[in-house]
């Protein structure tokens, strides 16, 4: 987490005089080592930003890097207000024909039904958001759409409430340092280090989680 926090205040150094090719350098150098929320929220940012006058090329630019995030980091639990952002921008891009409004929703209901099935903290807020997408769309598809994903949600909800209890036990300040011979200090950090390895054991997914990378 320290280590993420040292990138983004790197970075944001050169975003703050646009020197948007070390920015980019930095990022190829960071993200994929610190699978950190913050930080990959502040690369976004900076995608938008370079894209946001390029219309449709941007806008598909920005779309590629929203994907690449959350197949990164969209499954930690902390990623809740991640996919609300994209979910956000995936509705507000233009439809001037039928079939850009047709594909709109298709991505705007993919992205929604991968967020309902994600343990975050932010799931309950979503599974509302998207019964109300799926309403305001058809209320004879959103039937049978919601009873499909409902057990999902349910499924993903007991995981969470499972995944934070893990969670709440972790110091996410903590830096690893040498031993002190402090028998308090010693019994904090290695209850720190169990409680990590703990959640990476149950929960680990195959990829690096924030906490065992920052």
């Amino acid at each position: 987490m320290q280590k993420a926090k040292y990138w983004k205040q790197y970075v944001e150094a050169y975003m703050a005089v646009k020197n948007d090719d070390a920015v980019k350098q930095i990022f190829s150098r960071c993200l994929l080592n610190c699978l950190h929320i913050s930080l990959w929220r502040c690369y976004i940012q900076f995608i938008r930003k370079v894209n946001e006058k390029k219309a449709a090329e941007g806008q598909e630019e920005s779309k590629k890097a929203f994907e690449f995030m959350l197949n990164y980091i969209g499954t930690d639990i902390a990623s809740g207000p991640l996919w609300m952002e994209y979910i956000t921008f995936l509705k507000a891009l233009p439809a001037t024909t039928a079939q850009e409004g047709s594909q709109r929703m298709t991505s705007i209901r993919k992205a929604y039904q991968r967020a309902i099935v994600t343990p975050t903290h932010h799931l309950e807020q979503l599974w509302r958001d998207y019964e109300n997408f799926e309403n305001s769309v058809s209320r004879a598809l959103a039937k049978g759409l919601l009873s499909e994903y409902q057990p999902k949600y349910n499924s993903a909800r007991a995981i969470y409430r499972e995944r934070k209890k893990y969670v709440e036990d972790i110091d996410w300040t903590m830096l690893a340092v040498p031993p002190t011979g402090s028998y308090k200090a010693g019994s904090k950090l290695f209850l720190n280090f169990q409680c990590s390895r703990r959640f990476h054991y149950k929960f680990g997914t195959g990829k690096p989680l924030s906490l065992l990378t920052c």
